[in-house]
């Protein structure tokens, strides 16, 4: 499973900014492919978010905020999610139970080996 990239639409969007990933390359169409298009204008900067942590994920809304002229709502935002990570953080003690969870997101992700033992 992948994706491609659609050049007509994107010649037709003329877009100024175009954001991508190269963390995953079954989840979106790639960077490289992005960059490799012949229809960017010379203009059309390309950005790759690659967030691997939740501070990351902050950086990158507050990149996307300047990217996109709205910095102050960015900001704003980002200090929302922290507030809500730290009234989380509040709530959580030494003695609060923490369940061993395994999240894999993968569009396979259902294709598993018959003996459970050896998942990741």
């Amino acid at each position: 499973m992948g994706y491609t990239l659609d050049e007509e639409q994107l010649r037709a969007l003329q877009p100024d900014l175009v954001l991508t990933q190269e963390l995953c390359a079954v989840c979106a169409v790639s960077y490289a492919e992005v960059q490799a298009a012949r229809v960017l204008d010379v203009g059309t900067r390309v950005v790759s978010l690659e967030p691997t942590t939740l501070e990351d994920v902050f950086g990158s809304i507050e990149l996307v905020g300047k990217l996109t002229g709205r910095t102050a709502q960015a900001t704003e935002l980002v200090g929302s999610l922290r507030a809500r990570v730290a009234a989380v953080r509040a709530r959580i003690t030494e003695q609060t139970p923490r369940p061993r969870v395994w999240v894999c997101e993968w569009p396979g992700a259902f294709l598993y080996p018959s003996d459970p033992e050896t998942l990741c």
